[in-house]
């Protein structure tokens, strides 16, 4: 009877292994938060993988692409082409402002007047040429033989009589197919022309007499062709036409320059010979010191004229002006004292 006891025995250890078995799935429950660990460790991989994955970022950077293809190396070396095309741009501007603007620098820049020949050139039945003819034909009798042969001009005999009032009614009768303004511009564009061929003329002859022939010529045509604008436009100001030509503004002034020791000259001469006439003890005549007077101011007129037409200033003129007169004065003075010397010997 004691043996069967030992065989229930036997079964307990059988129950005691599927403890186990059963402490087993613990650890398997464990397993899925070690799985957690392992999805949660996925991230750090990606976050591990990515900064190799990100590594291309480096790779726009680095230097090796962007130092080859780089668009900022050639504006390094584009500054030096840009500091070229700035300069030509500079140059250019320049050039263009000195076109625009040399009158300020060098008063020949300015638009060139055209000749007489090419003024006239038009339609015959086109009334703003008409009218320039008719100008230009009444102008050149204070010219005679400086624009003979001129295509455009109505050549009167000289056996007509009373040519001139014939030109100027010509004149008249044009101007009336015109607005007032436009016949004023019309006889200041005939009388720059006249002057620009008159003063290149008188450039290009040498001796200071010949010069000062052809500068008085000038000086007629400016008055009368402002006196012309005044009758026949009266209520427009046109002003005194201006030499508009190639000459350099040096060229123009030393002519200014020529006219002036012409017209010195002629005062000293006259002043020499009222002296002369008081020192030898006739009386000079009323008359001769009233010419003289008249004289004197119409000498003044011609000069401003002369200046205003060349562009010279009223100041500068007069500093000319004063400064040959004073040689002049001294040299009468020079000639009265050697005379007197002379007379007491």
């Amino acid at each position: 009877p004691t043996t069967p006891p030992p065989a229930p025995t036997t079964p307990p250890p059988a129950p005691t292994t599927p403890p186990p078995a059963a402490t087993t799935p613990p650890p398997a429950a464990k397993a899925p938060k070690a799985e957690k660990s392992e999805k949660s460790a996925p991230p750090a991989t990606k976050s591990t993988t990515t900064p190799e994955a990100k590594t291309p970022p480096p790779a726009p950077t680095p230097s090796a692409d962007s130092k080859e293809t780089k668009p900022e190396k050639p504006p390094a070396e584009s500054p030096k082409e840009s500091k070229v095309a700035k300069a030509e741009e500079k140059s250019s501007a320049e050039a263009k402002e000195k076109k625009g603007f040399g009158w300020l620098l060098n008063r020949n820049k300015t638009v060139e007047a055209p000749k007489l020949a090419e003024l006239l050139q038009g339609d015959d039945a086109d009334a703003p040429v008409k009218f320039l003819r008719a100008v230009a034909s009444e102008l050149c009798l204070d010219t005679p033989g400086f624009f003979d042969g001129t295509e455009g001009l109505t050549v009167v005999p000289d056996s007509v009589p009373a040519k001139s009032i014939l030109l100027h009614a010509a004149v008249q009768a044009e101007a009336e197919k015109l607005q007032p303004k436009e016949a004023a511009e019309g006889t200041v564009k005939v009388a720059k022309s006249m002057i620009r061929e008159l003063v290149e003329k008188a450039a290009a002859i040498k001796d200071s007499k010949g010069k000062r022939e052809v500068l008085d010529k000038v000086v007629l045509l400016a008055t009368n062709s402002q006196s012309l604008t005044n009758t026949i436009t009266p209520d427009v100001e046109a002003g005194t036409p201006v030499y508009e030509g190639s000459l350099r503004y040096k060229t123009v002034e030393a002519l200014f320059d020529v006219y002036l020791d012409n017209c010195v000259d002629d005062m000293q001469e006259t002043t020499t010979a009222m002296f002369g006439s008081l020192m030898s003890g006739q009386e000079a005549p009323q008359m001769s010191m009233e010419q003289m007077e008249a004289r004197a101011a119409d000498a003044e007129k011609a000069q401003n004229t002369l200046a205003a037409v060349f562009k010279i200033s009223e100041g500068k003129a007069q500093k000319l002006l004063e400064k040959k007169m004073k040689v002049a004065t001294d040299q009468v003075q020079k000639d009265l004292m050697s005379g007197l010397m002379s007379g007491n010997s």
